[in-house]
């Protein structure tokens, strides 16, 4: 009785190091990357390119000599870096006021043994689910003194309904009341508890709801009723 062979047929990536599969993604995600980047490749190009050199056209691969008169042109102008200055303060302002706001809210309705907090919390979900629309919002923001104020693009997003909900559930389910007990009889009240215990504890959660809130805010479209031009931010 003869033997079986006991070597096997190769694979064509034992025999070649590489197998055809692999080469045509490969060569698929590279030059979908290069498709992506080129615009904006081809953006800063322009932009730094002389005139001259810019209106022969062509395919522009690389720099045809460096010209900095437009970017020179653009930050000399107040309207462009005042409005550079009012979306960089209007961001990290909102996302740090939105962060402390809603996580503070979300800890104070978990205590459903409260009165009322159960109720506040529908009405903060009802609202998620409904809301008055652009007429009544700016009629809002019209009797408040707002339009026209830097805080009409600050305190309107300062209550996120989403991550009070995630934050909510994470302190009525993820807290222990007995590690809160314990810091009360040590002598710390609500206020102590909330910043020195619980946030630490939640920090990835704080972390997530930050980061979101910091790309709504940056890429909201909504117009802020901001009827001031010493108030208009940039536009991305």
């Amino acid at each position: 009785m003869k033997k079986k062979p006991t070597s096997l047929r190769r694979s064509m990536f034992m025999r070649l190091g590489f197998n055809f599969y692999d080469v045509a993604v490969t060569i698929f995600c590279v030059a979908f990357g290069l498709l992506c980047f080129y615009p904006l490749w081809y953006c800063l190009v322009a932009s730094v390119m002389p005139y001259e050199e810019y209106v022969k056209g062509g395919l522009m691969l690389w720099f045809k000599g460096i010209d900095l008169q437009y970017y020179i042109q653009i930050f000399s102008t107040k309207v462009y870096t005042n409005s550079l200055l009012v979306s960089a303060v209007k961001t990290v302002l909102a996302t740090a006021l939105s962060v402390l706001v809603t996580s503070a809210m979300a800890y104070a309705v978990s205590k459903v043994h409260i009165r009322g907090m159960k109720l506040i919390n529908a009405l903060v979900v009802f609202n998620l689910f409904f809301a008055g629309g652009l007429i009544p919002q700016y009629m809002l923001y019209k009797s408040l003194h707002l339009t026209g104020n830097f805080w009409v693009m600050v305190l309107p997003g300062t209550l996120n309904i989403s991550y009070f909900i995630i934050m909510r559930n994470y302190f009525s389910f993820s807290v222990s009341r007995e590690l809160e007990d314990a810091a009360m009889i040590d002598g710390c009240n609500e206020v102590g508890i909330f910043f020195r215990i619980v946030m630490p504890q939640e920090l990835v959660s704080v972390r997530k709801a930050e980061n979101g809130q910091w790309y709504a805010i940056t890429t909201d479209p909504q117009p802020k009723m901001s009827e001031s031009e010493q108030m208009q931010e940039m536009q991305l």
